[in-house]
């Protein structure tokens, strides 16, 4: 909320936004493919078409999935906030924000250091409560949680130390190169299938090894 007010999106225009966004991700990943993305854009703000949408959307290098062509909340809000922003008054300015996207460089709000990115939209309780759950945590421990323990439980149970300067969701979507919430969830879905051969084998071997066995 406080992100949308900072580009200048009101409370009901995110609202609406939310609702559109979530009822276009029909695959319930976070994601939705930029041409649908732009149709949602235009609609949200009709100053501009769905062509004009797709394009600015584009030019969110920094923001974007380019790779897959996929668009997440956080790159849709930031588009839609540089298009409030330009008064109706000065429509011919509106031109030049959809060409130059957006530069984190040229952003006069920033001062200093670049600070780190917050974790991406996609990246929700649920979503972490889930994963966790998926790496064989016991579900009393998961829902005992408070919401800002998940990604640092997350990311020590994935190898890293959170005493850095880089925030725990930082260090595992690069590592990972995670790019939305499948992904996150395709990687937990992998290693829990490794810790289960991995136990299934540990059994076996000692089966094998058992004096029993050893003396047959």
């Amino acid at each position: 909320m406080e992100k949308a007010v900072n580009l200048g999106v009101l409370e009901e225009e995110l609202g609406e936004a939310m609702a559109l966004f979530a009822e276009a991700d029909i695959t319930g990943s976070d994601c939705i493919d930029i041409k649908t993305a732009g149709k949602v854009l235009s609609k949200l703000q009709e100053r501009i078409t769905q062509e004009q949408a797709i394009a600015m959307l584009r030019a969110q290098k920094d923001l974007i999935l380019q790779k897959e062509s996929l668009c997440d909340f956080a790159a849709l809000l930031h588009c839609l906030g540089k298009i409030v922003q330009v008064p109706r008054s000065e429509e011919q300015n509106l031109e030049n924000v959809m060409e130059e996207g957006y530069d984190s460089s040229k952003d006069s709000s920033r001062r200093g250091p670049s600070p780190e990115p917050p974790p991406p939209a996609w990246l929700t309780v649920r979503l972490l409560r889930r994963v966790l759950r998926m790496l064989q945590l016991p579900k009393e421990f998961v829902i005992s949680l408070d919401q800002e323990e998940l990604l640092p439980v997350l990311a020590a149970y994935l190898g890293f130390s959170c005493e850095g300067p880089k925030k725990p969701h930082t260090l595992i979507i690069n590592k990972f190169s995670l790019r939305c919430a499948a992904d996150l969830q395709q990687l937990a879905h992998d290693l829990s299938l490794q810790m289960s051969e991995a136990t299934h084998a540990s059994a076996i071997g000692g089966r094998e090894n058992s004096p029993r066995n050893m003396c047959l």
